[in-house]
Formats: C-alpha cells, structure tokens, sequence
C-alpha cells in the first residue's frame, strides 16, 4: 500500500515538474512587437501571408493561424502584436499571433 501511494506520488510530482517546464518555456517565447505589417507574395504576386518588420528591423514571419489571418487585412498599418515564436514543420521561426491592435499612424 506504502509503495503505492510513494509511486503516485512521485508520478504526480514529475507530472507536475514536466508541466511546469513547459510552462517556462513557452513563456520564454512570448513576445511583443511593434511593426508594420507587410504582405508576404507567392511566385504568382498572390498574397500567401505577413510579416511584421519591427522598428529595429527584425522581421517575424507571421502564422496564418488564429489571429494571425486577421493581420493580412491590415498589411501596411502599425500594429503592437503578441505572440508566440515557434517553428513551422520546416524549421523556419514564425510569430502565432495571441493579440494585437492597430496603432495610430
């Protein structure tokens, strides 16, 4: 019976040491950016997504997921965005935009 409880427990709190990890990391990828959205071209000059270029220069591949769909309706206006940097199945770093708003010109 000892053995049992002892064994959940310890199951519980690795559970919880992983989760909280994750946690963490996630955090230590959320960021916020101020830019201009510019629109991102296929070979066929169709509009495939955005990008954020921020006032330091930094460019963020925007996700054309969630909320970040709703940015290709603001391509050359100033946003403040917040999101999360991850990478695509291919490797390459894009911002999954959680929040944003439109800032004056």
């Amino acid at each position: 019976m000892h053995k049992k409880i002892l064994l959940t427990t310890v199951c519980l709190m690795l559970i919880s040491l992983f989760y909280s990890a994750s946690i963490f990391a996630a955090e230590k990828n959320l960021i916020t950016t101020t830019g201009t959205v510019i629109a991102l071209f296929d070979d066929n000059d169709k509009v495939v997504g955005v990008s954020i270029e921020s006032a330091d220069g930094a460019f963020y591949d925007v996700s054309n997921e969630g909320k970040g769909k709703e940015l290709m309706a603001l391509v050359e206006k100033r946003v403040e965005a917040t999101g999360f940097l991850v990478e695509d199945k291919d490797g390459v770093e894009m911002l999954t935009i959680q929040s944003y708003k439109v800032l004056a010109e």
